[in-house]
């Protein structure tokens, strides 16, 4: 079957895969926010990468296809960037309020006074709403104690990339408009170009020929991948066979080195991404009818579990891991019922205004 055949409509598997990599970064968090810095989980040493990582890939590999779709079905720029901002944005202020004004001030050792004037405090809330010029990650007095001292959500991190690779793909289209008649072409090998750009820079860096002082090259490879994917799903074939061939050829190179692995992970990743996403159906396609509580558990999940750390001193990782699913699902279901599905329904308010303007 084409990739082609399976992108239109909703009947596929997203949200469950991206609710599993939310919980996947949770699991992964568990070690270092118990034990301290450093730590990752024991499945993690056996292929040098944690599961935090796995599940942070995925989401860019997911974001970059769909997004990239969105943007080649709307062709505008404005309702593009409309469409992204009611993703991310509303309940990002939410659970900044809840951080800040709820968690933050209980936790804190410093005076609510003291708490609330501080500067810091500002600079958290708003670099962490914005998500462009950097983050904050502390706040006064909050979570000093814990193993994974002062930082307050540390999950955060990926966002800002996110945000960045929306913008820039939002300010390629939008430039090419001036720059070129043949937009939709030149946009589509930029696409292509960008992953296979980024591609070697990654592997430049895993191999020390370069050297790069952030996470952005591969965050941007994952995403334009995804973006590729969705370019080129006319020629994609999914195939259960060759799925399973990728899952043994990854097996295989874990056994030979980290390296090797890394490499054939990189090359694998959306493959078996979209193959899962689109192929299995049946029984596991009513997840659909939940919603999609993947953002929300992402964003929650940090900040409860250094809560739950600072409550019981000392907790073990099951015992985390069963409380911390309990109360960041909850906090998930509430963003997206109350904040997340509301705040999309308007996504549509340029397009309709845009062909209401067109009948005066």
């Amino acid at each position: 079957m084409r990739l082609a055949d399976c992108v239109t409509g909703r009947d596929n598997n997203f949200n469950l895969v991206r609710i599993i990599a939310a919980f996947g970064v949770m699991v992964s968090h568990c070690w270092p926010l118990t034990r301290g810095h450093g730590v990752i989980e024991p499945p993690g040493i056996l292929i040098g990468m944690s599961f935090g990582s796995i599940a942070v890939d995925l989401f860019f590999v997911t974001s970059g296809f769909l997004v990239t779709g969105s943007l080649l079905s709307r062709q505008d720029t404005l309702a593009f960037v409309w469409a992204r901002a009611l993703r991310i944005f509303p309940a990002m202020f939410v659970m900044l309020l809840v951080t800040v004004s709820i968690l933050g001030l209980f936790f804190s050792t410093v005076s609510p006074s003291a708490f609330f004037t501080d500067s810091i405090t500002l600079k958290y809330f708003w670099r962490c709403l914005t998500l462009i010029n950097g983050l904050e990650y502390e706040l006064p007095g909050v979570f000093a104690a814990n193993p994974y001292e002062n930082i307050v959500n540390g999950s955060l991190w990926s966002m800002r990339y996110e945000v960045r690779l929306y913008l820039v793909l939002a300010l390629v289209w939008f430039i090419l408009h001036f720059v070129s008649s043949n937009r939709l072409l030149l946009f589509r090998i930029m696409v292509v170009a960008g992953a296979i750009g980024y591609g070697l820079l990654t592997m430049a860096d895993r191999f020390s020929i370069y050297e790069s002082s952030s996470f952005f090259p591969q965050l941007a490879f994952m995403f334009l991948m995804g973006g590729s994917f969705f370019i080129l799903r006319e020629h994609i074939i999914l195939s259960g066979r060759l799925a399973i061939a990728l899952c043994a050829l990854l097996a295989l190179a874990a056994a030979i080195s980290f390296d090797v692995f890394f490499v054939v992970y990189c090359l694998s990743l959306a493959y078996l991404l979209l193959y899962v996403s689109y192929i299995p159906k049946g029984v596991i396609r009513r997840y659909n009818a939940l919603g999609d509580y993947s953002y929300g558990a992402y964003i929650y999940a940090f900040p409860v579990q250094q809560a739950i750390v600072s409550l019981v001193p000392g907790i073990t990782v099951m015992p985390m891991l069963v409380l911390s699913s309990v109360f960041t699902l909850t906090l998930a279901m509430l963003s997206w019922h109350l904040v997340e599905e509301p705040a999309l329904k308007l996504k549509d308010y340029f397009g309709r205004r845009n062909k209401l303007q067109s009948r005066v």
